[in-house]
């Protein structure tokens, strides 16, 4: 009985004393990228961008398990590129991942669904109403309908708004 208390014991101490990495940890060869913008619906234009990288070396990225883009990392190991969100992707969060060699990093894009807000409700006939939109693709032309007729087209900004 003493001999299973003291065992009890030493290895309650033993499990004290181990350091534990946690499940989330960063593996030694990860570095870190950046995409801009985070958040926007399918279609929209993403540039991943990160320092720290081998020099010149082949690069691939994914979107999720969806093969995006490709290319080379620059002479002194910065990274630049821009992929669009593929189609058919359902709305949530997304992983990016990036590849190059022995290096991975990871980051995070949120699909969202398009939408658009008025700046009146309701009015008299020539009253005066601002369209806003929000989570398009990037850099795409919008067209705006009243009643089936075109009242007017905008082209979305990077981010997905107009």
């Amino acid at each position: 009985m003493r001999n299973a208390f003291l065992l009890l014991v030493a290895l309650a101490l033993l499990l004290a004393f181990i350091p534990f990495a946690p499940s989330f940890a960063t593996p030694a060869n990860a570095q870190i990228i950046s995409i801009s913008p985070t958040t926007g619906a399918v279609g929209t234009l993403v540039t991943l961008t990160g320092p720290g990288f081998g020099n010149a070396l082949p690069f691939s990225i994914t979107f999720d398990d969806i093969f995006v883009a490709e290319g080379k990392t620059t002479d002194i190991g910065l990274v630049s590129a821009s992929f669009s969100v593929p189609s058919g992707v359902k709305l949530g969060r997304h992983t990016v991942t990036f590849t190059s060699g022995a290096f991975t990093a990871f980051a995070f894009f949120e699909v969202a669904k398009s939408a658009i807000t008025l700046s009146v409700s309701d009015g008299a006939v020539g009253t005066g109403v601002t369209v806003n939109g929000t989570g398009f693709p990037s850099s795409t032309n919008v067209d705006i309908l009243y009643d089936g007729d075109l009242i007017a087209t905008r082209t979305t900004a990077i981010s997905g708004v107009f």
